[in-house]
Formats: structure tokens, C-alpha cells, sequence
């Protein structure tokens, strides 16, 4: 079974010795390609390793977007990502469902080790962060102040209550974020702060 990484295994690739310029790393991802003048960062980064890294190093970098074939593979198995060199995978949660379908395989990286910090990664080097999310409280400043709703536990006071929107429960992102209270304050407080929300 062919198994995969988090992006930023990249670099570890570099090692290749029978590459050429006609060689491609495949990677499989959620997002989006935008356009030349509208970048997101990953395309910069793509744009860049093409031009500038990959002569130096015999391949090139190949993005595409597979939502729907990634998502089957947490239920069915990394065996439909076999046309894949790199997976990227977005949320903890769904770093834990890769796990269970047997995606990852330790990777022994000196690059990877010294460039990115113990807490983004996995002890036995199965998984990498290339980035962390920012999880906001969005409001119109015209009529809330910062003082008064500034934390998530902010969101409990009665003065929210009707006024809040949320995303369903079933979103990985929320599943993420209650996971965090849990390990931070416990199930039983987490449970009324989350009762209080809605």
C-alpha cells in the first residue's frame, strides 16, 4: 500500500537521483487553483519551488484539487490516492481519520525536523503543519465592542442570545475547535458553554 505525507515533505524529496526535468511530484489537495494576479500562498509556493528549486533538484511540483477523492479515502481507505505522491490534508480532525485509514508512514527529515517546530507535527514523524488556523469572532464593530466580546466564552452572555451564527455542528472545523475546549477546560464545562451558545 502506497502510503502518504503532509505537504512540506516536499523538501525531503530533494534526495532523488534519477529525476528529470520531465518528473512530477503529484500533489492532491482541497483548494482551489486562483488565478496568476490572485494567488493563495500555496500557489506562490508552487509558482516559486518550479521556477527557482525544482532545475536545481531534477522535479517539479503538480497540484490538483481532489475534494471528493480525499474525502472517500478517510472512509474507504489510502488506496484510492494512489495516483498521489503528497496528500494535503486540512483540519486536525481529518488528520485523525487519515490515521485510521492507514495514510501516513514515518519520514526521517533533517529539513523538515529543524524548520518546523515539535508542536506542529507528529512525535513519530507521520504528519507536518504547513500552517495554523485562525479561528475569529466576526461582528460588526459599530455596534460591539471589543470589551465585550473579545473570547468564545464571551459568546455565553444572555445579551448574545438569538444574536449568534454558527456553523452546523457536523463541520470538521467545529469538531476541531470543541475538541480544543474539551482538552483545554473539560467535557462538563465545555458542554454549558456550548449549551449557552445556542
Amino acid at each position: 500500500m502506497k502510503k502518504y505525507f503532509l505537504l512540506l515533505v516536499i523538501l525531503a524529496f530533494s534526495s532523488l537521483t534519477n529525476a528529470t526535468q520531465d518528473d512530477f511530484i503529484t500533489v492532491y489537495g482541497y483548494s482551489k487553483t486562483r488565478t496568476p494576479e490572485n494567488p493563495r500562498v500555496f500557489d506562490k509556493f508552487i509558482m516559486h519551488f518550479n521556477q527557482n528549486v525544482a532545475p536545481k533538484i531534477g522535479f517539479k511540483l503538480k497540484y490538483q484539487r481532489n475534494v471528493e477523492l480525499i474525502e472517500e479515502a478517510y472512509k474507504k481507505g489510502a488506496d484510492l490516492l494512489e495516483g498521489a505522491d503528497i496528500v494535503e490534508i486540512k483540519d486536525i480532525i481529518n488528520i485523525g481519520h487519515a490515521r485510521e485509514q492507514n495514510f501516513f508512514e514515518s519520514l526521517d527529515s533533517e529539513v523538515l525536523n529543524q524548520n518546523i517546530p515539535s508542536h506542529l507535527r507528529a512525535k513519530d514523524n507521520t504528519w507536518f503543519a504547513m500552517n495554523k488556523r485562525a479561528r475569529v469572532i466576526y461582528y460588526d464593530s459599530r455596534v460591539v465592542s471589543p470589551s465585550e466580546l473579545s473570547t468564545y466564552e464571551d459568546l455565553s452572555n444572555p445579551k448574545w442570545k438569538d444574536k449568534l451564527c454558527l456553523r452546523v455542528s457536523k463541520k470538521s472545523y467545529n469538531k476541531a475547535l470543541v475538541s480544543f475546549f474539551i482538552d483545554m477546560k473539560g467535557e462538563d464545562e465545555t458542554s454549558s458553554m456550548l449549551e449557552s451558545w445556542v
